[in-house]
């Protein structure tokens, strides 16, 4: 598979927006056999989220939040009183 490279360009001003690098893996690959999804702009909180993998059959990114280091011992807390509190009571999870 061969891919060459996909250049990204504002019509009105002429200025370059992105361009993807070449890829090349075996033969080259006709443009019917390339496909590709949108991701609408600012759908993804790149702050507080990274992507994990894709679903390309739905057309989806998945994502996880990253966690700050605060963040993530409170989740912690919040997850040790719930199991003490299932243990203390008997069941409630």
């Amino acid at each position: 598979m061969a891919i060459g490279m996909r250049v990204y360009y504002d019509n009105n001003s002429k200025k370059i927006i992105h361009v993807s690098p070449e890829y090349s893996q075996g033969e080259p690959l006709g443009e019917e056999d390339v496909r590709y999804f949108d991701v609408p702009y600012g759908s993804i909180d790149f702050k507080r989220s990274k992507i994990i993998d894709f679903d390309i059959e739905n057309k989806k990114i998945i994502v996880e939040e990253i966690l700050s280091d605060e963040e993530k011992k409170i989740r912690e807390l919040e997850d040790a009183l719930l199991l003490q509190t299932d243990s203390e009571i008997g069941g409630i999870l």
